[in-house]
Parts: structure tokens; sequence; C-alpha cells
């Protein structure tokens, strides 16, 4: 079976030289919504969408696992009282 996967270059920590790597294709995705009730009243729903899954060649950790590196957007929610919202009457 031909590799089709996509090579390219990734950067495991900041400032690293770029790995050899290939695209991982998903094929399963669950991604829920974490939250988060702060003490001024405000409840967060914070969630990580994962763009691209990339696994580093030749690299592993310490188990022996092959190393990958993920490239994600973070999205989130704000729901706070009417007092903590821009343009309120403070009392």
């Amino acid at each position: 079976m031909a590799d089709i996967r996509r090579k390219g270059t990734v950067t495991v920590e900041p400032g690293s030289v770029p790995k050899p790597a290939e695209l991982m294709e998903v094929l399963k995705s669950d991604e829920k919504w974490s939250s988060y009730d702060l003490d001024d009243g405000t409840h967060l729903r914070v969630r990580a969408s994962v763009v691209e899954i990339w696994r580093v060649i030749d690299e592993y950790d310490a188990e022996g696992n092959p190393q990958y590196v993920i490239k994600a957007a973070g999205a989130m929610s704000v729901f706070a009282p009417e007092d903590l919202k821009k343009g309120a009457k403070r009392t």
C-alpha cells in the first residue's frame, strides 16, 4: 500500500529546529466543552478544536510512544452577570 500521508516538518518546542513529520488523518473525534464557574458569578465554556495532528518521524516519548504535535484552535463562551458587563451601573 502506498504511503499517501502528507509529509512536512513541525516544531516540537518553541525555538527548536523543525523535525520531519507526517500529517495524520483523524478518523473519529469527540470534542466536548469544559465548564468553569468563577467566583465573580461568570460561567465559562471552553473547547479546543484540533486543526491538525502531526506524528514526528522517529521521535518517541519515555514510554516508547510516537511523538505527536497538535495544532488546535480554542473557542470560549462567556456568560457574565449583568453587573459585570460593559456599561453596567456599578453600585
